[in-house]
């Protein structure tokens, strides 16, 4: 009788601590040293959603049906956006938001000259 207590009382602070673990893991949302989750445009239209498995997807707008999805690094200070290897987004990283620097798509590179800050929102639109 003694040994089932124990096992059950076993049972339960291993599904607590697996409870408090996952918990943590959720509120630090760090990968590469940005922050996961999503940013987005003060307007709301446009938004930068970036996902705890290096994974993202890039909403450029309503007007667009395209969303880019793919793979982000931070690179030199600067967060990469990789769809495939001709499709690059970069943004400069900044405390809380987001810039758009550049893009390229097919091999051809255009900066952005925009300034339109990508905020953290934390959760996606």
């Amino acid at each position: 009788m003694k040994i089932k207590r124990l096992v059950f009382a076993m049972a339960v602070v291993t599904a607590i601590l697996a409870v408090l673990a996952s918990c943590g893991a959720k509120e630090t949302g760090e990968v590469g040293g940005l922050r996961v989750g999503t940013y987005q445009t003060e307007d709301g239209f446009e938004w930068v959603q970036l996902n705890e498995n290096g994974g993202f997807v890039y909403n450029r707008g309503i007007a667009l049906s395209y969303r880019p999805t793919g793979t982000y690094a931070e690179v030199d200070g600067k967060l990469v956006l990789t769809v495939v290897e001709d499709e690059v987004y970069t943004f400069a990283i900044h405390d809380g938001y987001i810039t758009l620097e550049s893009w390229m798509i097919g091999g051809e590179i255009v900066n952005s000259g925009s300034q339109k800050k990508f905020i953290y929102q934390n959760d996606t639109p």
